[in-house]
């Protein structure tokens, strides 16, 4: 198979993978000031979080009067109060949730009542008992992050990560 790419500019790639946390050693220290970055703050918004990590640093691209005035507004965020800014913003969370089935929206309230939940009986428990950490693939969910070229270097922006990653 052979891919033809057009002459149209790439602003970004967004990647579906199978999530498996990495070494926080290997981010920025701090959010770049040239790279408009919003971390993940609401449950699966990892696609529009990945969208917008895109598009707000892609140069050359009229993103319309709404998103300009996110940016313009947020630019001096860190990207956790970015992606909290992100997730109560009224015109995002509709146009994300018109893309959402009924049933996913339910599956991930049903989700956020039984974490919580958990989170109470252990709590509640509170066992001292050191137990290892061991990864299991079957439960690993998926999750998107984008690649971005942001002056002259490849970004992973990932908004489960705290910080982008310069891959160079």
């Amino acid at each position: 198979m052979r891919l033809t790419l057009t002459r149209k500019p790439l602003y970004g790639l967004i990647f579906l993978y199978q999530f498996k946390e990495e070494d926080p050693s290997q981010q920025e220290s701090s959010c770049p000031e040239h790279i408009w970055f919003a971390n993940q703050t609401t449950n699966n918004a990892c696609a529009t979080i990945a969208l917008l990590n895109i598009v707000m640093n892609a140069s050359g691209v009229g993103i319309g009067p709404t998103l300009s005035s996110l940016k313009d507004f947020s630019k001096d965020m860190t990207p956790a109060i970015r992606g909290y800014t992100v997730g109560s913003h009224d015109y995002i969370r509709r146009v994300h949730n018109s893309f959402a089935r009924k049933m996913d929206m339910l599956a991930a309230d049903l989700s956020l009542h039984n974490e919580m939940a958990a989170s109470k009986a252990k709590t509640a428990q509170k066992s001292y008992a050191k137990k290892e950490k061991t990864e299991d693939v079957s439960e690993a969910g998926f999750h998107f992050v984008a690649f971005v070229p942001i002056g002259g270097n490849l970004w992973k922006l990932d908004g489960l990560e705290r910080q982008p990653m310069n891959l160079g």
